[in-house]
């Protein structure tokens, strides 16, 4: 598990690690992308929406995320002594999405934006050797450019 990489649950659910620690068989996350007939957000073929955003693009707040949630009749658990974060037992994820992939699955699909990104690459020190050890996490982890 890597802070930021999303994962799917057994519910179709998209969320996404937060930290680095984590209660035994539990991941504390943000759940961000919740599975809906009529979703604005097509994901692997199912339609989705958005959690942490309005369809407006405005930020909702924590509590605002929690009242969605009720409302799309997810069950949730508010993370112990971490605010703004819930639970999600482990047994409850179907899969991890591989963030070293989304990184190769994006030089190959989005040549003009890797060029740019291996400038800057360069700028930092960074050989080509060492970029199977680099990931990238969000949306583009899920087939989304937004």
């Amino acid at each position: 598990m890597i802070d930021m990489q999303l994962f799917m649950t057994k519910d179709g659910d998209i969320c996404s690690v937060e930290g680095w620690w984590h209660p035994e068989n539990k991941v504390i996350c943000n759940y961000i992308y919740i599975q809906q007939p009529d979703g604005d957000v097509e994901i692997e073929k199912r339609k989705y929406v958005k959690v942490i955003r309005k369809k407006d693009g405005s930020w909702r707040s924590f509590e605002e995320q929690l009242e969605y949630i009720k409302k799309l009749g997810r069950k949730h658990t508010k993370a112990y002594f971490v605010e703004h974060k819930m639970l999600v037992d482990k047994s409850n994820i179907e899969k991890f999405y591989d963030p070293f992939y989304t990184f190769e699955k994006f030089s190959k699909n989005y040549p003009q934006e890797f060029f740019y990104l291996e400038e800057f690459l360069k700028l930092l020190g960074v050989s080509k050797e060492e970029y199977s050890g680099i990931g990238m996490v969000g949306s583009y982890q899920v087939g989304l450019r937004k």
